[in-house]
């Protein structure tokens, strides 16, 4: 996790990382414009917009993504309550074993 969480309570975040060769695993949500203005509201300043190529069953869509400017160079360990979420969300929404096995791996804290 190489995003700086706002307090104690949530140390670290989920951030894309640029490395050559690597893939990102996560959800395509489809929303409407307005929907995508809030959520980046809500996230604040600090976020790019990327847009990249998906595989989506089988096709490739061009989706977006919020990635932000302050990530950090190091991780630092997420909460647990945290990489809880992730987890199970990786697992309900069928992202490979691979994947879920690395989150697994990560440190957390309390």
């Amino acid at each position: 996790m190489n995003l700086k969480g706002p307090n104690f309570i949530e140390p670290s975040f989920a951030n894309i990382k640029y490395s050559k060769g690597a893939k990102v695993e996560g959800i395509v949500h489809e929303v409407e414009q307005i929907d995508l203005d809030r959520i980046i509201a809500s996230e604040g300043e600090t976020y790019e917009i990327i847009k990249a190529p998906v595989d989506l069953d089988g096709s490739e869509v061009i989706a977006c993504t919020l990635k932000s400017a302050e990530e950090l160079k190091e991780d630092i360990p997420a909460s647990r309550r945290y990489m809880k979420i992730l987890i199970n969300a990786a697992i309900d929404n069928g992202l490979s074993s691979e994947y879920i096995e690395n989150l697994k791996i990560k440190k957390s804290v309390y």
